[in-house]
């Protein structure tokens, strides 16, 4: 069965991604709609942020973070299982360390003037580690320049991304407690 797709509606879209372009809320756009094995839009405009160069229809983009969606669907079908709440403590199931005593949040102070916590108010749930809002530093900020926890933790050998520490290595550490301080951020 030949299903088509709104031609005015395609239109559409790409007049969407041409403006968003344009008007640089992204570099570049391409959305692609597969169905019934073949393409029916494959649209692309823009440009490489590295190097300017135009976006053709092969070009190799770099995805972030696409761990994320499958980690949480993952515990999406644990939680319809009834494995866990979204409501539960994160220490229930990443250990002692991540109980709210054992953290601080992030006030004031560098890392190469010192620095001020004080102890965290909440607990982190698995909701807020779910939707983002449990206070973790992504580590995008070494320099400290907007965020003063980044560079606590990169000078300290914190992040994964140090030179100091290997992925394997930061998990443990996160499991043993040597940096709780800095869990809860802004919480």
């Amino acid at each position: 069965m030949n299903r088509s797709l709104n031609k005015s509606s395609l239109h559409k879209l790409q007049q969407w991604q041409d403006t968003i372009v344009s008007n640089e809320s992204v570099a570049q756009s391409h959305v692609v709609v597969y169905r019934d094995g073949k393409y029916q839009y494959n649209e692309y405009n823009g440009r490489l942020r590295g190097d300017g160069t135009k976006i053709t229809k092969d070009t190799i983009y770099r995805f972030y973070s696409m761990s994320k969606p499958i980690v949480s669907i993952a515990l999406m079908t644990l939680f319809e299982e009834g494995k866990f709440l979204l409501t539960d403590p994160a220490h229930l199931y990443l250990g002692e360390t991540w109980k709210k005593k054992n953290m601080s949040v992030y006030t004031s102070g560098t890392y190469r003037h010192g620095y001020k916590t004080k102890k965290c108010k909440n607990t982190v749930t698995i909701k807020h580690l779910l939707t983002h809002t449990s206070g973790l530093s992504y580590g995008f900020d070494p320099h400290g320049i907007v965020d003063k926890v980044d560079e606590i933790l990169y000078r300290g050998g914190y992040l994964p991304h140090s030179d100091k520490l290997g992925v394997v290595d930061w998990a443990k550490q996160l499991a043993s407690g040597r940096f709780s301080f800095v869990f809860v951020i802004y919480f």
